[in-house]
């Protein structure tokens, strides 16, 4: 499978080509696979099929070509955040007992992962991060432990990062994106007295396609989710952006905007 080196720590970060995953030592990171997004749907009246058979077979292909020692969910494990579906239990259940099978399961759990630590077959561990080498990992929904915030680089999921492109005939198409910016240092300091000034922020993509997500180009970023993201510790406008194929398109602020 192709690599795409797009960002280096001293213990390394290998983004996946084509896949909205990352490599991070000996660990396969995936965030926002949210099990049972589809009922959401279904409410509505659009008819949608279960998702989980799609999602575990391509885990499974990246569990086979890659062969992790471990598996870290970053967050919104499951979709509903209170008084979840009984099928959709059983299904991301399942879904954690059969890639137990081949990997150490970790989950790092997000704002709608209420509840995770009674599905079982997965090491849960604390929403506020876990640091690997120099490489810090969250869900982004809150704040991080300080330690977290000595790495060099912070991954996060929960804003589900994504581009909007429209043509000369008003036709749109939105991809999902990988950013990458830099801290404010004087707003970092203030929050974090402690924190590595040159950390980094690297925010993934979601894994589940129908998670959606608000365009870094469309509106205000003012009224993303979760303090990372509202606190100016990162310099979100000038983060850099790519495609899940590896497609540089430069800063966020260089990129055309719609309303």
């Amino acid at each position: 499978m192709c690599i795409i080196m797009l960002v280096m720590g001293n213990e390394g970060i290998k983004f996946i080509c084509g896949k909205p995953a990352l490599l991070c030592n000996d660990a396969l990171v995936i965030a926002d696979i949210h099990i049972g997004i589809e009922r959401e749907f279904n409410y509505k009246g659009i008819r949608i099929g279960s998702m989980v058979e799609s999602i575990r077979q391509e885990l499974l292909q990246l569990i086979e070509e890659e062969k992790p020692k471990q598996l870290i969910l970053l967050g919104d494990v499951k979709h509903t955040i209170v008084g979840e579906e009984q099928p959709d239990l059983l299904s991301l259940r399942n879904l954690l007992a059969e890639l137990s099978g081949y990997v150490e399961v970790v989950v790092i759990p997000g704002n709608h992962d209420a509840g995770i630590h009674a599905v079982g077959n997965a090491t849960v561990v604390s929403s506020k991060g876990i640091v690997i080498g120099d490489i810090g990992l969250a869900h982004g929904h809150t704040w991080p432990e300080p330690h977290v915030m000595n790495s060099e680089y912070l991954v996060v999921g929960h804003a589900h990062p994504c581009v909007e492109f429209i043509d000369s005939n008003g036709y749109s198409a939105i991809e999902r994106i990988w950013e990458i910016a830099e801290a404010d240092k004087e707003t970092l300091l203030e929050r974090y007295p402690d924190a590595n000034e040159s950390i980094k922020l690297v925010v993934m993509p979601a894994f589940n396609t129908l998670a959606g997500g608000t365009p870094v180009n469309r509106g205000s970023r003012k009224n993303m989710l979760g303090p990372l993201f509202k606190s100016g510790i990162f310099k979100l406008d000038g983060g850099q952006i790519f495609l899940l194929d590896g497609t540089a398109l430069g800063s966020v602020a260089s990129m055309p905007r719609y309303k």
